[in-house]
């Protein structure tokens, strides 16, 4: 088994397999799950699953390189949507849908991640470009509660914070470094102002992503501000306005 994931409203878990298939539960009673259908998604494992916002749609990223998407508001009876999704040459590890179920983001071993946009899920198309600079493969990706801030877990040890206001021009925020180990899962706090990772060395990094909270721990590491003396005789000429009061 690969990955798990509950549909919204949690009465359908799905299964990712190393056997290529997704299967279906139903574990409206938890003690005694059924199996409600298996859908034959890659010929190879597959390393990720997602269900949209509402519930109807089921995206399975695979070793094939490949993400299918699903029509599951009969989860008895899946139907297949689409073309298969493509552009990695390599695994693709890692699925999300954004909060408005619009925009689906891929994570691959190709070091990159690539966004679709599904408003018409049959029908999905490329937008904006490619999202490259990590040196590992991008093996989780999720979307802040707005959908606006899309953040990607690396081999490399990093986590890497796109600003997707605007999915077409994509803009990097941050790179988060500290892990030693592979990132192998990334996620958001409620609001979003917490940011977690959790690496192949056993621990779970957290990070603030409030400006405000950067600044006053910068300061808090800074020491004392400077005087109004130190600063007439450093900067000259400019109004005293320390950086850290």
């Amino acid at each position: 088994m690969e990955f798990v994931a509950f549909r919204p409203g949690g009465d359908i878990l799905a299964t990712a397999a190393d056997d290529g298939t997704v299967r279906l539960w139903n574990i409206v009673n938890p003690a005694r799950p059924a199996l409600v259908s298996t859908l034959r998604a890659s010929a190879d494992a597959v390393f990720s699953v997602a269900f949209g916002p509402g519930g109807r749609l089921l995206a399975a990223s695979s070793a094939d390189d490949k993400v299918r998407l699903w029509n599951v508001t009969s989860p008895a009876a899946p139907v297949r949507l689409g073309k298969a999704l493509t552009g990695a040459v390599n695994t693709a590890y890692s699925v999300a849908f954004s909060p408005g179920g619009h925009l689906l983001a891929v994570g691959s071993a190709d070091r990159d991640v690539r966004l679709w946009d599904i408003s018409d899920p049959a029908r999905p198309h490329r937008i904006g470009p490619v999202l490259a600079g990590p040196s590992g493969y991008v093996y989780s990706v999720a979307f802040g509660p707005g959908g606006r801030v899309l953040a990607a877990g690396n081999t490399d040890g990093s986590v890497w914070l796109w600003n997707l206001a605007d999915p077409a021009r994509p803009g990097l925020i941050a790179t988060l470094t500290g892990p030693t180990g592979h990132v192998f899962s990334v996620g958001f706090g409620h609001g979003g102002r917490t940011v977690a990772a959790a690496d192949s060395s056993g621990l779970v990094w957290l990070w603030d992503t409030q400006p405000g909270a950067a600044a006053r721990a910068v300061c808090a590491m800074a020491g004392q501000p400077l005087t109004g003396a130190e600063w007439h005789a450093y900067v000259p000429g400019q109004q005293y306005e320390p950086p850290c009061r």
